[in-house]
């Protein structure tokens, strides 16, 4: 746990300064901004889309989220392969690997007949899933904020019970 907490901080840092450095840069000259500016977002639906507006302090709030729970999700996974497997090039290949799964099943218009929104891949790319990109692509009303915190949070109990398993039973482990 220690480790994931690291990782963690050491992640929130570094998001913290890239947006401490743009705070810098671009908020003098163009200033901050509201809370309250309007993000549209597309929803679909069977007879034709939606588009609808989304308080810009909202729209933040749920990426944060998202890429918290996916950020978690990936550390969690990592430190899981490295107890199975002792080769760190391999748990790094597989790791990322993930992050690009999502190219094996696209296709678009596939999520009218699939169940597309349960895929936590699907979820990683933040923008696209927030905005209703994903939606738009896959044909889909199921790619939305709740569906992923819903499915990045399964995919992180598992991989938190997979966890348990490995550390407390001895011959699961070294592969």
């Amino acid at each position: 746990m220690v480790k994931t907490i690291v990782v963690l901080l050491g992640f929130l840092l570094t998001l913290a300064a890239g947006i401490l450095a743009l705070l810098i840069t671009i908020g003098p000259r163009y200033g901050i901004g509201s809370f309250s500016i309007p993000v549209p977002t597309f929803s679909f639906s069977l007879y034709g889309g939606l588009f609808e507006t989304v308080p810009i302090g909202n729209w933040l709030l749920q990426a944060f989220i998202l890429i918290l729970i996916s950020s978690l999700v990936l550390i969690r996974g990592i430190i899981g392969l490295s107890l199975l497997f002792k080769q760190e090039f391999l748990n790094l290949l597989v790791g990322v690997s993930v992050l690009f799964t999502e190219p094996l099943y696209f296709s678009r218009g596939i999520g009218h007949f699939s169940d597309i929104g349960l895929l936590p891949p699907t979820f990683f790319s933040v923008g696209s899933v927030l905005t209703g990109y994903h939606n738009f692509l896959y044909n889909s009303q199921d790619i939305h904020f709740m569906n992923g915190v819903l499915s990045l949070g399964a995919t992180w109990l598992v991989i938190e019970i997979i966890l348990f398993v490995l550390t407390r039973f001895k011959r699961f482990r070294h592969i």
